[in-house]
């Protein structure tokens, strides 16, 4: 199933992420499953099956991967795994803000690098575009409450990436 998508992020120099372990609730109705034949859970499976595409499609000059997986800020545990299985994949991780992942739970799955943690984008849409204390009919209400939003997310985010 991917390897029409892989071929082109080859051919065209770019990249693809995959759904491995999202971050809402029900997530753990198919993607925690254990697996009889391997014990294994269904995103790990997943994310397993995937380490030979990460490897073919790992850049050169910067040694990650251009296939990132998506694993949720809400299941900081799963991050952990799937940076075993995939130690050079990006990870898109959903759920930090509104659905209740902190900035330390998101970047859990990041590495060390020269700069701090390493190795993924939080996704914070959500908490930033409808923030709490906004008034949808007072755009300047609303403003105030995006900018306050955003500076709360990247200070956050901030500090959880400079450890």
């Amino acid at each position: 199933t991917l390897a029409p998508f892989t071929a082109f992020a080859r051919s065209a120099g770019r990249g693809i992420f995959v759904l491995v372990k999202t971050s809402n609730p029900g997530s753990g109705d198919f993607q925690d499953q254990v697996l009889a034949g391997s014990g294994a859970a269904l995103y790990e499976e997943v994310a397993d099956s995937l380490a030979e595409v990460a490897e073919d499609l790992r850049g050169v000059k910067t040694g990650w991967s251009s296939m990132g997986v998506v694993v949720g800020a809400t299941y900081p545990g799963p991050q952990e795994r799937v940076r075993e299985l995939l130690p050079d994949a990006l990870f898109l991780v959903p759920g930090y803000g509104s659905q209740g992942g902190s900035a330390a739970d998101s970047v859990r799955g990041f590495v060390p690098g020269p700069k701090g943690l390493e190795g993924g984008l939080v996704n914070t849409s959500r908490a930033v575009l409808y923030p709490d204390g906004a008034d949808a009919g007072d755009a300047r209400s609303w403003e105030t409450a995006f900018d306050e939003a955003l500076a709360r997310a990247i200070g956050e985010l901030g500090e959880a990436v400079a450890r």
